[in-house]
């Protein structure tokens, strides 16, 4: 398999877009996908990112809570701006593989952009459509699915 830092057999292609989704958190050389990302795409082309939330979701460093008096469920976050480095189950409660999650600020992935020659041109920030099970804590369960984006789109440009 090709690592996405290093796509030399493709000297002689260019694209309109680069799609990485739900890839760029389990990537270790993101400075050199991105340039080449930025090598292969047309001027004016967009490279379209989706991935978890660096904010909201923090491998091993975040989780929900609930509040027994307010009635609300919390996310708590124990870190964001150190990185870090997980090995995490790609299929949790399945006999399954695994795989390495880095959390990285906001702040380390715009430089980055800059750096390969992006430009940020769209950010959303999406939030879970899932209904929770009928019981107590559903009302909360669901309120904070609508306040809590779990994933970040990001638009860049080139």
């Amino acid at each position: 398999m090709t690592p996405a830092h290093d796509l030399h057999e493709l000297k002689h292609i260019s694209f309109d877009a680069v799609i990485n989704i739900l890839a760029i958190d389990n990537i270790a050389e993101v400075p050199g996908m991105l340039r080449e990302s930025a090598r292969l795409l047309k001027n004016g082309g967009a490279m379209h990112i989706v991935f978890n939330h660096p904010v909201i979701r923090i491998p091993a460093n975040s989780s929900w809570g609930f509040d027994q008096k307010r009635g609300v469920q919390y996310r708590r976050l124990d870190k964001y701006m150190s990185e870090s480095k997980v090995k995490i189950a790609m299929h949790p409660g399945l006999n399954s593989q695994s795989t390495t999650t880095f959390h990285r600020p906001l702040q380390y992935y715009f430089k980055m952009f800059q750096q390969a020659g992006f430009t940020v041109s769209n950010l959303e920030e999406w939030v879970s459509d899932k209904v929770s099970e009928p019981g107590p804590r559903q009302r909360a369960e669901d309120q904070s699915r609508k306040e809590f984006p779990l994933f970040l789109y990001l638009q860049l440009t080139k």
